[in-house]
């Protein structure tokens, strides 16, 4: 075994590849559900930006 292997051994080696695999599969679906998420809640935000500015414009077209 070389030096560097058993300094830094990887992470299979450490936990296994059943429990990598797991690991790996809920970072995707935490990373997945995250960014749904955030999608979401810009789209809410864009939304409400885009209905302020609707409702200042009707305000403008009534004064005149």
């Amino acid at each position: 075994m070389h030096t560097i292997q058993r300094i830094f051994p990887t992470r299979t080696k450490i936990l296994g590849w059943e429990e990598s695999k797991m690991g790996a599969i809920c970072f995707i679906l935490g990373a997945m559900f995250g960014g749904t998420i955030a999608t979401v809640f810009m789209c809410c935000l864009q939304i409400n930006r885009i209905d302020i500015f609707n409702k200042k414009q009707s305000e403008k077209e009534k004064e005149k």
